[in-house]
């Protein structure tokens, strides 16, 4: 067995040959493991992934409504909502997590922040849940939403 500096050098390769192809190269700019917001990257994409429009209603308050909602492939979510029995607009964002579960809030045009939480399924297409809402700690009502995805 060789011992001289020829034979250290093709050690030393060979290690850092290996220790590239196990560890992987770049992240991005972002930090190993996570994406843009510094959350951790699951493997593959959000099953929710994509545009979604429907209709929700808050059976406790009797309101109901339009709803788009955009779902990026690490489950982040922006949404926008009409309030057909008020006639408002409103806002959101949150997060859909890859078994279903979601968290984020919304505000009407000039209102209100509320906080959001739920559940969906999906089957095939559609995108169906339950929500809750509050407003600092107080539960205020509960809904359903329907969504069919686009495009």
């Amino acid at each position: 067995m060789r011992t001289g500096p020829l034979a250290a050098l093709s050690v030393a390769l060979v290690t850092t040959s290996l220790a590239i192809s196990l560890v992987g190269c770049g992240s991005g700019g972002h930090g190993s493991g996570t994406d843009i917001d510094g959350r951790p990257i699951v493997a593959g994409a959000s099953p929710f992934t994509g545009r979604w429009s429907g209709t929700w209603l808050d059976g406790a308050l009797f309101h109901s409504g339009l709803m788009n909602f955009v779902v990026s492939a690490n489950g982040k979510v922006n949404l926008t909502l009409f309030n057909q029995t008020l006639g408002s607009s409103g806002k959101g964002s949150g997060r859909l997590t890859g078994d279903g579960r979601f968290k984020g809030t919304y505000r009407w045009a000039g209102g209100l922040k509320f906080n959001a939480s739920g559940h969906f399924t999906l089957t095939g297409d559609r995108l169906k849940g339950e929500f809750e809402l509050s407003f600092k700690r107080l539960h205020v009502s509960l809904g359903v939403i329907e969504l069919v995805r686009q495009g």
